[in-house]
């Protein structure tokens, strides 16, 4: 398959699922296995099938979908780690305002507001799991749309050309 019909969709399906997971209340969508990395996935897989000359495999569509897993991982981690490390402190103060916040962690919370190489730690660390985790749905999503979108029958290649066995038309002669 032709290395152009790949970029588009990867890219395209790695947009949609980096950027409306960075969104506030649009990113909740995330916390249903992943919705936005399974709708990345599903649409880059049927803008491959759209584009393809050959019937895709579930290969293809793991394939489509981990490209656009990984542009979108590589998105969300860029984004989201420094405004995780930025926006650490009122994270800790909301958990720390909880009835239910166990005591002892409140000098581990007071430790990680304090020390700004464990802070960026912690945000790079879970973008990264975030990311990873977004990959991983991602490439189950391009599956899935492979399945959904895939409609053609027969073969995964198309027939070859074949040179004509009678170079001036018609049946041949028995």
């Amino acid at each position: 398959m032709n290395e152009m019909e790949w970029k588009k969709p990867a890219l395209i399906g790695g947009l949609i699922v980096a950027l409306p997971s960075l969104i506030p209340f649009v990113s909740y969508a995330n916390f249903c296995l992943c919705l936005w990395a399974w709708v990345g996935g599903i649409v880059a897989a049927k803008m491959l099938a759209d584009r393809s000359k050959r019937k895709l495999s579930f290969g293809d569509g793991a394939r489509i979908g981990l490209m656009a897993g990984l542009i979108g991982g590589v998105i969300y981690l860029i984004i989201s780690a420094p405004l995780m490390a930025w926006q650490m402190d009122k994270m800790m103060e909301r958990f720390a305002s909880t009835p239910n916040f166990p005591g002892e962690w409140a000098n581990t919370f007071l430790e990680v507001q304090q020390n700004f190489a464990l802070r960026v730690g912690i945000a790079l660390l879970s973008s990264l799991i975030a990311s990873l985790l977004m990959t991983g749905f991602t490439v189950l999503g391009g599956m899935l749309g492979v399945a959904i979108f895939e409609k053609r029958k027969g073969e995964n290649t198309p027939p070859p050309d074949y040179p004509s066995q009678n170079p001036g038309g018609g049946w041949p002669k028995a």
